[in-house]
């Protein structure tokens, strides 16, 4: 008798982009906020959270270097 293996389900993934939102506006991450976020709370319990991202400086655009 041939037996049935599951598939591996591929992970899901949620990617919040917010302008403006700073480490400490997410209850999850600031207990002591000012605003309540249950919904990103409970993903952020459920799954993985990603407490040490970088981003580049700021590009210089060349006209407003002078030689």
């Amino acid at each position: 008798m041939a037996t049935k293996h599951a598939q591996p389900q591929p992970p899901n993934i949620v990617y919040i982009l917010a302008d403006d939102l700073g480490y400490g506006d997410v209850s999850a991450y600031n207990p002591a906020g000012k605003i309540a976020t249950p919904n990103i709370d409970k993903l952020a319990s459920q799954g993985m959270r990603f407490t040490d991202a970088h981003s580049p400086r700021a590009f210089a655009h060349q006209r407003g270097i002078r030689c």
